[in-house]
């Protein structure tokens, strides 16, 4: 695709488009986002400037000559800056806008998007979002990971080798990156991961009259915020699991001294693509961006095209969190256990580090459990709203709420957590 790209005929950056076309349809479909964001990445300016009159022409647009210098202008943009440099994907990213931008908008997809916007403009969903990172995040360094990493030392006595290595390493710079990155991403809308995958949110536009602008503002600005707030947890376990792995395959190759630290920091600064993939893909799991099933079949009755499809978004405005969590709470019960022991099966390999993790996920249910008991038998936590009058009239007066744990004089409802 590069050498056609690289030959800048008509016929040539046709083909290409359509190598690059097929590659973005089977990356996604594996699940392998970090390489179909990348292929943008890797066409040429002519062949960017081939595939945005490709698609403006595929939807019927009428392409003037202001739109020409338009592209034009954008393309100019991306040959001024260094490849593979932020400058250049944010280069290509407002190309790829501008783009969008021309094509036809259906009205009910306009609304629909404002309607979704208004769900999550609450500081009580900022809080949320923020709470349950944070309780994940502890979670799984404080409980999960610990466990994980001593069952794979047991296996490790049958197998031979290790798979993981418990460490806080690149916490702190990931999660400091990530902020940086956070606030980049809120002020341009560029972010080659597409956080916005999480927030269910689609590719929508609106005119250049001033309600259009207003509602395009706003929209903007409502799901830049939420992307903007996972990037201090996604880099910090980014960071952390390549930390992991350097440290996992140190140890494998026995290596000592400054020969360890200089393979760690080599390892960690330009990863391969096969361990960039597996901490894209814990980052993921821990901000609840991980694909399942749920959400997969969410989104597809989403996709649909008309009526159907607008149906479908209104009943399930958002599907990626809510069925993340669902899927997490069955994974953190022995449930968990059973499918990847089933998926390893399948699959005839067998995953260490995938097994360890199930079995550190799956025993959860324990101290969970066992932390409930102990709060409702003390008082300190409430499960429905009670049937007696008396009862409800007590709760009143005591500030109580259902499915709640008290903190300190105030009670806090157990939602996101």
């Amino acid at each position: 695709a590069k050498r056609l790209d690289a030959r800048s005929t008509t016929k040539s950056l046709q083909e290409a488009t359509e190598i690059y076309e097929q590659l973005a349809e089977k990356f996604s479909k594996a699940g392998q986002l970090v390489q179909a964001a990348s292929l943008l990445g890797n066409r040429t300016p002519e062949g960017l400037r081939f595939s945005a009159i490709k698609s403006l022409k595929k939807e019927g647009v009428t392409i003037t000559p202001e739109m020409t210098k338009k592209i034009d202008g954008f393309v100019q943009q991306v040959k001024k800056t260094d490849a593979g440099s932020y400058d250049n994907g944010l280069a290509r990213h407002n190309l790829m806008q501008y783009v969008a931008k021309q094509l036809p908008q259906r009205k009910m997809s306009q609304i629909l998007q404002v309607w979704k916007a208004g769900l999550l403009t609450s500081p009580r969903t900022t809080a949320g979002n923020l709470a349950a990172n944070t309780a994940e995040a502890i979670l799984r360094k404080g409980y999960v990971d610990p466990l994980a990493n001593i069952l794979d030392a047991a296996t490790s006595l049958v197998t031979g080798q290790r798979s993981r290595k418990y460490t806080l390493r690149g916490m702190g710079s990931g999660a400091s990156e990530g902020l940086v990155k956070g606030v980049r991403y809120f002020k341009t809308g560029y972010d080659p991961r597409n956080p916005s995958q999480k927030f269910d949110v689609r590719n929508i536009n609106y005119s250049d009259k001033p309600l259009g602008k207003a509602a395009e503002i706003y929209t903007q600005a409502v799901f830049r915020l939420m992307g903007s707030q996972d990037q201090p947890f996604y880099y910090a376990a980014l960071r952390n699991s390549l930390y992991d792995q350097a440290l996992t395959q140190a140890s494998r190759q026995k290596l000592k001294g400054t020969a360890k630290q200089d393979f760690i920091k080599e390892f960690v600064t330009e990863p391969q693509t096969k361990a960039m993939d597996l901490a894209d893909k814990e980052a993921r799991y821990a901000v609840f961006q991980n694909e399942t099933a749920l959400g997969k079949a969410a989104s597809k009755l989403k996709s649909t095209e008309g009526l159907g499809g607008d149906v479908a978004e209104f009943l399930i405005p958002f599907s990626q969190v809510p069925s993340s969590i669902a899927t997490r709470m069955i994974e953190r019960t022995p449930i968990g256990w059973a499918t990847e022991i089933a998926k390893q099966i399948k699959n005839k390999k067998f995953d260490q580090r995938a097994m360890t993790q199930a079995i550190a996920n799956g025993s959860m249910v324990i101290p969970l459990v066992g932390a409930g008991v102990a709060l409702a038998n003390s008082g300190a936590m409430t499960l429905g709203y009670p049937t007696d009058k008396k009862e409800r009239d007590l709760w009143e007066a005591e500030g109580k709420q259902p499915y709640s744990i008290k903190v300190g004089d105030q009670w806090l409802s157990t939602n996101y957590f």
